[in-house]
């Protein structure tokens, strides 16, 4: 009987995870990448000295599959404090998150993002973010047509104005995929 082949579109961190899967398996799959090297999104170029990341890269060390596969002291990880610049093509502004830096909450406040209203709201949806579980919010985060349909209803039910969703979170979604 002729074995079958198993082809792997994409050698990404969940290309490369399945391959060796597979070959704990026993099997040979094939692993197929456009670009001229393996990592996905997940890869940095070097230009003039400077180090230049793809892609959006968080990594929630509390993920149970990053703990199985990863070696996180090896990665030599660092922490950085949450939140976001945005530019919109004249100017920069941060977001961060008054919660975990409380003295930052004054230049949050006022911040040319969103508008108050949009602040308060969001604060509202991390608290009810807050009582889900690691791998509930994983499970979101890995659905694409989720955010799409979180952002929507961000804009339509929470009245988040459209300034908001078009300079954070749209761009946000994008980013992680």
């Amino acid at each position: 009987m002729e074995e079958k082949k198993i082809y792997i579109v994409g050698a990404g961190l969940s290309g490369l995870i399945a391959a060796l899967e597979l070959e704990k398996g026993g099997l040979s799959p094939i692993l197929l990448e456009a670009t001229d090297r393996v990592g996905g999104r997940m890869k940095t170029d070097e230009i003039d000295g400077f180090r230049l990341d793809h892609g959006f890269q968080v990594l929630n060390t509390a993920y149970p599959e990053a703990k199985k596969y990863l070696d996180f002291k090896a990665l030599g990880l660092k922490n950085f404090d949450p939140g976001a610049v945005i530019f919109d093509g004249n100017d920069s502004y941060v977001i961060t998150d008054p919660l975990r830096s409380p003295l930052k909450i004054v230049g949050m406040a006022f911040s040319r993002v969103g508008t108050f209203l949009d602040k308060v709201k969001m604060f509202a949806l991390t608290q009810e973010l807050k009582k889900k579980s690691n791998e509930v919010c994983w499970l979101l985060s890995c659905i694409q047509p989720i955010f799409r349909l979180i952002s929507k209803r961000m804009h339509r039910l929470l009245s988040m104005s459209h300034h908001w969703i078009s300079q954070l979170t749209i761009n946000l979604w994008i980013s992680i995929f």
